[in-house]
């Protein structure tokens, strides 16, 4: 695992994604699937995917998409308002 920085640097990561969701501020990050925590200032834009999905769109660009999955989609929305 590893973490991109706005700069496009990447730094190796020794913490599980659920370590590190427990000790990142909840008001900048967020947990978007079983694979990705994302921070709300990296987020371009947001598209409808599917009906049950979200692809989110990051700068700087991840490799693979971002798909925010249908359980996880209200609480994404009411992260985005706060």
């Amino acid at each position: 695992m590893y973490v991109t920085t706005f700069d496009k640097k990447k730094y190796p990561l020794d913490y599980t994604l659920n370590k590190l969701e427990s000790i990142l501020d909840p008001e900048l990050f967020i947990r978007a699937n079983r694979k990705y925590i994302i921070n709300t200032n990296a987020i371009r834009e947001i598209i409808i995917f599917s009906t049950r999905q979200l692809k989110i769109q990051l700068e700087p660009a991840p490799e693979f998409d971002i798909l925010i999955p249908t359980d996880k989609i209200t609480a994404f929305k009411n992260w985005l308002s706060r």
